[in-house]
This record gives structure tokens, C-alpha cells and sequence, in this order.
């Protein structure tokens, strides 16, 4: 691995000219198909490590095809990427760790903990502000459904809470990732959508199961954006409920 970052990064090549248009070729040969997982292009021997295009040993006639296969390949491998890293990030078993020791909690007790997280969480959990009064404004027009990703188990606690907030919108748990139950509230009848979430994975998501879906990232403490890697450029990022209030109703033509 060092002595290819090596060549790939401190080779030297020499530039001598140009051929004539007609000369166009392509590279045969490569890393053998069978090394890599096909869905992924991730190769099996060295987790982490991807392969596209011509480096692969699958080649076409010139005329365009070989470019659009390496175009398709590299979207794929930024795809599985994408999808590697959050899978990493977002874990709780083996992200979490004693203060004291630093001894990483194991998966029951994580459990454990999240069973408890889930159920105080209306002493901890307030209102946003300028929340309620956005909803409102939009309840007559717009069907408005609060979806979110939690134990099935702590759905009545959520209820509650939800309820004594005057928030008494219906409610989805998930246990999975949210943008396929954003693709079941919509249907199939092709209604505008505009998604509201403060975790970009969770609008990435939305986007792979809707993708003309109109995308807010909302955080009740914008402090915390420090801390964020960049967000995908089609993410429409608004301050506060106040600021969404109005391109929310704008998406989706109220």
C-alpha cells in the first residue's frame, strides 16, 4: 500500500506531445474483477481501498464508452463511500466510552443507556423556537407528519411528550434509515415534499429515495455546524424556523 500511494503521488511522467485524434486508445488490463466487490467496488482483499475505470480490467471500444464507464464507476465508489462513512460515524456500539477509564461499552450496556436516553427524554427535550408557530401556520394547507428515528418501544413516551407540546401531528418511529419512509408517506402520486432534519445523513437519505425532494437542515443550536463535515450543495440550510417558515410554504407551492 505504501509503495503504490508512493508511485501515485511522487511518480514522474514525461509529456512529450500530443497524438492525432484519430489515435485514441484505452488501457487493457487492471485489477481483475473478481478482487472487488461488485455493488461496492471495494476491493475484498483491503477494506477501504476502491477501484474505477481503466485501472479495472474491463475496457470497450473508444467513442466514449470507456469515459462514461469511469464517470459511472467513480459516482458508485463516492456513493459506497459516502455510505462506509456513515455507517462509521453515526455507531453508537464502540463509540462509546467510560470517562474515567476510557473503556468502550459494550452492546448491551449501550443499550442500556439509549433505553434510558429515550426514556427521560421529556425532561431534556424542549421546543425549538418559532417551531410550533411554523407548523401552524402550514397545518391547513400542508399534512404535516413528524418522523423520527428511534426505538419502536419509546414511541408512547415520544407521544406523550409530543402531545404535551402541543405538537399533536401523527408521528412515525423508525428503526431505519428515513429516506425510505419519507418515499411511503409520499406515495406514488408525485406530492411535493419538504424534509426537515438537523442530521445530514438523514437528508442524504431522503434524497436517494426522493430525489425531487425539497431538503432543510434546521438545527435548534447552529453552534454545533462547527463540528459538521461540508454539506451536499443541493441542502437548502436555514438559521431557525423562522427563515424556513417561508421557503418551506414556497416548495411546496402553499
Amino acid at each position: 500500500m505504501n509503495r503504490l500511494a508512493q508511485t501515485l503521488l511522487c511518480d514522474i511522467y514525461y509529456i512529450h506531445g500530443k497524438t492525432r485524434f484519430r489515435d485514441e486508445f484505452v488501457t487493457c488490463g487492471g485489477v481483475s474483477l473478481s478482487s472487488i466487490n461488485a455493488k461496492t467496488l471495494e476491493c475484498k482483499q483491503h477494506p477501504g481501498l476502491y477501484f474505477a475505470g481503466e485501472v479495472l480490467d474491463v475496457d470497450a471500444v473508444t467513442g466514449g464508452f470507456n469515459l462514461q464507464a469511469a464517470w459511472s464507476m467513480a459516482n458508485k465508489v463516492a456513493k459506497s463511500i459516502i455510505s462506509a462513512v456513515e455507517e462509521e460515524a453515526f455507531r453508537l456500539t464502540g463509540n462509546v466510552a467510560e470517562k474515567a477509564t476510557g473503556r468502550v461499552a459494550e452492546q448491551h450496556e449501550v443499550h442500556t443507556l439509549l433505553d434510558d436516553f429515550f426514556a427521560g427524554q421529556a425532561e431534556w427535550q424542549y421546543l425549538a423556537e418559532g417551531a410550533a408557530d411554523t407548523l401552524r401556520s402550514l397545518e391547513d394547507k400542508a399534512e404535516i407528519v413528524l418522523l423520527t428515528a428511534m426505538p419502536h418501544k419509546h414511541r408512547s413516551a415520544r407521544r406523550a411528550h409530543l402531545d404535551q407540546l402541543g405538537l399533536r401531528y401523527p408521528l412515525l418511529t423508525t428503526e431505519m434509515a428515513k429516506g425510505p419512509a419519507v418515499a411511503k408517506l409520499r406515495g406514488d402520486k408525485g406530492r411535493p415534499v419538504a424534509f426537515v432534519d438537523d442530521q445530514p445523513n438523514n437528508l442524504i437519505s431522503a434524497r436517494g429515495s426522493v430525489t425531487d425532494a425539497h431538503l432543510f437542515h434546521l438545527m435548534a443550536d447552529n453552534s454545533l455546524r462547527a463540528f459538521l463535515p461540508p454539506l451536499p450543495e443541493d441542502l437548502i440550510v436555514v438559521q431557525d424556523w423562522h427563515e424556513a417558515a417561508p421557503k418551506i410554504a414556497l416548495a411546496l407551492g402553499l
